[in-house]
């Protein structure tokens, strides 16, 4: 998943238990599904059949956590 210069420490981290998650995330999508949006969580916060950036942002600027470090 990484690039060749990868340092070996991050795909170890990688090769755990994050790409077993989005796999199975992948793997739960609908075929039609192009793009996802992936909370902190882990779940699927948005499917989408195209990359619109500009509804990706407003939805994550709808999300609690965003909304809180915008008021910061």
């Amino acid at each position: 998943m990484l690039g060749a210069n990868a340092d070996p420490a991050d795909c170890a981290n990688v090769a755990g238990g994050v790409e077993r998650d989005v796999t199975d995330l992948l793997n739960k999508s609908r075929p039609e599904d192009r793009v996802l949006l992936i909370g902190k969580d882990g779940g699927i916060k948005s499917r989408e059949p195209g990359l619109n950036l500009e509804g990706i942002f407003r939805r994550i600027d709808a999300m609690p956590m965003r909304r809180q470090e915008m008021r910061q």
